[in-house]
């Protein structure tokens, strides 16, 4: 016989649906994020840890850098690119773009706002293979992030973070790998603010359209 469900079962269920559409933070490792784009279905890339940016470091294939800053609250709501080759280019001057010129520029760059806390390693790590040019042909997209780029490639960046948040099968991957301190973080003032010790972030840096573009899901 079937039973009318209380309301402190219906709260349950209800508590038990939100925990399971948490982000947990993730280990800052290569060898996890290499597992993790396995997770994903794509196969004949790797994540390395470089201990130089200088050409002797570079691996003979590179798509793209990942950073792990230190969160400090400061916002730039200006989007920072380099042009990669050029006489007047200046690496320690970045060129400044207003953000309604970015699309003109570089209309294939696929950026997604990061709308979900603790997701900046995934979100990271998807700006670059998402934007992948060029690829060795042993590479494989595979069927999860084909589908995803192929559905969010037509929507605003927010709406793209959203498409990724929602994603159970990126986000279970994701979760797969968590660690149990808190590390990672999104947008959240109190932790923003120190209590639980040093906040890091992840920042993509990938070639498009003949420029280095940073993408930040906290920012644009």
């Amino acid at each position: 016989n079937a039973t009318k469900p209380t309301p402190q079962n219906q709260r349950h269920k209800t508590n038990a649906n939100i925990t399971n559409m948490n982000w947990s933070t993730i280990e800052s490792d290569p060898g996890v994020f290499t597992s993790l784009l396995t997770s994903f279905q794509t196969s004949g890339l790797e994540v390395t840890e470089l201990w130089g940016i200088d050409p002797s470091s570079m691996p003979s294939h590179s798509y793209g850098l990942i950073f792990l800053f230190k969160w400090t609250g400061v916002e730039d709501p200006t989007p920072v690119i380099n042009e990669l080759q050029g006489e007047e280019a200046d690496e320690e001057k970045p060129v400044m773009i207003p953000e309604g010129l970015l699309r003109d520029m570089a209309p294939e760059l696929f950026f997604a706002r990061q709308t979900v806390q603790n997701a900046c390693a995934t979100q990271a790590i998807l700006s670059i293979i998402l934007n992948l040019s060029n690829p060795l042909p042993s590479f494989n997209l595979g069927p999860t992030l084909s589908n995803l780029k192929d559905f969010a490639i037509g929507l605003d960046p927010h709406t793209r973070g959203d498409c990724i948040g929602n994603n159970d099968v990126i986000r279970n991957a994701h979760n797969s790998f968590t660690r149990n301190d808190p590390f990672l973080t999104s947008e959240d003032p109190e932790v923003k603010g120190g209590k639980g010790g040093d906040v890091f972030h992840f920042v993509s840096y990938v070639e498009a359209g003949g420029w280095v573009w940073e993408i930040d899901g906290l920012k644009g």
